[in-house]
């Protein structure tokens, strides 16, 4: 779905981002937001929650950034571009929360 929406509407080809890349994607939000969920108390803002306080805003970033690190080094392993991985993750985040509904 995301590759679709995105050549349809953002002008770009589909093929831009491998299945891979989009998994790797998908598995960062997912991971990273189930974690929230745990740690954070706040309010929930366009399906994900909040951090509450300075703290638990320092112990999702740890994890998020401890996320990432893995996922890139296991991207390298497959032998696919970071750059493009990061903006996969990027643009998942913004255009679709169908992983959402997988949290």
């Amino acid at each position: 779905m995301f590759q679709e929406f995105y050549a349809q509407y953002m002008n770009q080809p589909c093929e831009q981002f491998s299945k891979e890349l989009y998994a790797l994607a998908e598995e960062y939000h997912i991971r990273t937001e189930r974690f929230d969920r745990i740690v954070c108390h706040g309010s929930f803002r366009h399906g994900s929650v909040m951090p509450a306080n300075g703290r638990e805003l320092s112990i999702i970033n740890q994890y998020a950034h401890r996320v990432r690190r893995e996922i890139e080094r296991r991207a390298l392993r497959k032998g696919l571009d970071i750059k493009s991985l990061h903006e996969a993750v990027r643009l998942l985040s913004v255009h679709d929360h169908t992983w959402l509904q997988k949290v």
